[in-house]
């Protein structure tokens, strides 16, 4: 029996087949400089740089966000509060109508096309069917339970309000900052000019994604070796230029591309299964079939998360040792 995950990659496969490249080549070593350049500018100190020497324009743009945001917030509660009041009144309206109608005897129709009625339940009453035993879906009209108070109650909304975890990211993107000043150098800045934030921020909340992708650059070193021991070639992050018709020319970095008996293999090394994107991993197969003219390109998983052998494991993804378990044996 094929699995579901064997029937999504192929599917993912005859999509990308479709893709229309106008050309896909090897990186030149002036592309690769340039997008070097731009990843170590983008994690450099430029960014601290830039806050400092534009210090008074950003402990001024914290103060009025905090004020702005805080407004902005409180008056769209308040509208939808408003709207919902409006929309309950009318909606009452609309029942009192009908029950003044019902009361004079005047006919109005269910969506079954059986007679509205008033009903009384519970020392209440409601407007309901009068063919509600049967099983198709009717008009009810209950009114709708208005609160106590109609107006906005601005000291609840004052008292639950908290600003986002991400409100640094929010007032780059609102302030126009450079691409370069990172949420972590807005933090690192408003903290050593002593400034209050407006929520309880954490420095992992900035860090763990670097600590993350330091975790998994020191896996890819242990990763290839293994693999240079398996195969007869490895390139490890080997840059790719490609572009679509009608798009601009973009770059991408397959983890590993290892070849044996003239074929191809393409490894994506990440956390887990979940972290696992087949249509990325498919496009790269896309990508060094139209490079290499092969068609026996193939593209697997190498997951570091550790399974035990019961655990189940998509027939394309490999831990370190069921990769080496694996290709071992086999017949490449």
């Amino acid at each position: 029996m094929i699995c579901f995950r064997q029937l999504l990659f192929e599917g993912v496969s005859i999509l990308l087949q479709m893709t229309q490249f106008e050309w896909v080549r090897w990186s030149t070593k002036e592309e690769i400089d340039q997008l070097k350049k731009w990843f170590n500018r983008n994690n450099s100190d430029d960014g601290l740089t830039w806050l400092s020497n534009n210090r008074e324009k950003v402990l001024n743009d914290h103060k009025e966000f905090l004020i702005d945001y805080y407004r902005e917030k409180y008056s769209e509660a308040k509208s939808r509060h408003e709207t919902r009041i409006v929309e309950m009144l009318c909606y009452n309206d609309k029942v009192d109508q009908l029950e003044n109608d019902l009361k004079q005897g005047k006919k109005h129709q269910c969506i079954c096309k059986g007679n509205l009625r008033l009903v009384a339940y519970n020392g209440s009453h409601f407007i309901g069917c009068d063919n509600y035993q049967e099983k198709v879906k009717h008009s009810s009209f209950y009114y709708k339970q208005l609160p106590e108070e109609l107006d906005f109650d601005g000291e609840s909304f004052y008292e639950y309000f908290e600003y986002p975890k991400q409100y640094l990211s929010i007032i780059k993107k609102r302030c126009n900052y450079p691409s370069y000043v990172k949420a972590s150098n807005i933090y690192e800045f408003l903290k050593v000019n002593k400034v209050t934030f407006a929520t309880d921020l954490k420095e992992e909340l900035f860090y763990k994604i670097a600590r993350t992708s330091k975790i998994s650059k020191d896996r890819e070193k242990i990763v290839k070796p293994l693999l240079e021991k398996l195969f007869d070639r490895v390139g490890h992050q080997v840059y790719i230029t490609y572009k679509e018709y009608g798009q601009q020319q973009r770059i991408k970095i397959p983890d590993f591309i290892c070849k044996k008996d003239n074929k191809l293999y393409i490894f994506e090394q990440k956390k887990s299964v979940d972290n696992c994107d087949f249509f990325q991993l498919g496009f790269y197969v896309d990508l060094v079939k139209a490079i290499t003219k092969k068609e026996e390109v193939y593209g697997y998983f190498i997951v570091e998360e550790d399974y035990i052998e019961n655990d189940f494991l998509p027939y394309d993804c490999f831990t370190i040792n069921t990769l080496q378990n694996e290709f071992s044996r086999r017949s490449i």
